[in-house]
């Protein structure tokens, strides 16, 4: 099973409008104090995070039932998955988590602030996107070429592309072991802010179906709550311009 070491390091000015997105933020003026709040959550949080992951390389094939992962008894299923793979040839699977210090932290402030509780929880979502960010941009790394092409990452839960398939990415990966990351009866990830995720490969040229240009994650467009989720970088950006 292969892993890769990142940075894990990042500027709190690049996140902050993000962490205003995940605190439902929509172009209303921002307290001093709420503002220097969320650099100390991301400062601490920074310090208490241990990003880690791991990921691997699989051959796919296409029939009438699902994509098959070759070599494995592994069946991907839905709409959306497919056709957000077609002309794919291979795929990434990785599963990244911020650790288990991140929860505790969390659950720790929750009991005495529970603004800073808040705070602290959108800083972590946000951690962990940055850190799936540069684990994609590591991986596909050669991939955006004349020769070969990548989608954006797709994980369970976006469409109809099945959350229960979250403990079968974790056995694929050997992940609890490597990273010690785990998934309830419910398929909540555990550590809390932890991602699996599917990128896709394609070969010999043909545009891979799920490549986005269009400075919006492709996951957000194509999950089933995109229109009535308060967290939509579309909604957000449309507020920030009000």
């Amino acid at each position: 099973m292969r892993q890769i070491m990142c940075n894990g390091i990042y500027d709190y000015a690049e996140s902050r409008n993000e962490i205003l997105r995940y605190l439902g933020h929509k172009g209303q003026d921002i307290p001093q104090s709420i503002d220097e709040m969320m650099q100390v959550c991301w400062d601490i949080l920074s310090k208490s995070a241990a990003p880690s992951h791991v990921y691997n390389i699989f051959n796919i094939s296409f029939k009438p039932d699902g994509i098959y992962i070759e070599n494995t008894k592994q069946i991907l299923t839905g709409v959306s998955i497919r056709t957000h793979l077609d002309n794919c040839t291979q795929i990434i699977i990785f599963a990244a988590t911020l650790g288990v210090q991140a929860d505790v932290l969390m659950r720790q402030t929750a009991v005495s602030d529970i603004t800073k509780a808040l705070i602290l929880d959108s800083c972590a979502t946000q951690l962990i996107e940055r850190y799936c960010d540069e684990i994609e941009r590591t991986l596909t790394n050669g991939y955006n070429t004349a020769a070969f092409n990548k989608t954006a990452r797709f994980s369970p839960g976006y469409g109809d592309f099945p959350i229960s398939l979250q403990p079968d990415f974790i056995n694929l990966l050997n992940a609890d072991k490597k990273i010690g990351l785990t998934c309830t009866e419910n398929y909540m990830l555990l550590p809390r802010k932890s991602v699996t995720a599917v990128i896709g490969l394609s070969k010999g040229g043909k545009k891979a179906a799920g490549s986005s240009s269009c400075g919006i994650n492709i996951g957000c467009n194509s999950c089933k709550n995109f229109e009535s989720c308060m967290y939509s970088r579309k909604k957000h950006i449309a507020g920030n311009l009000r």
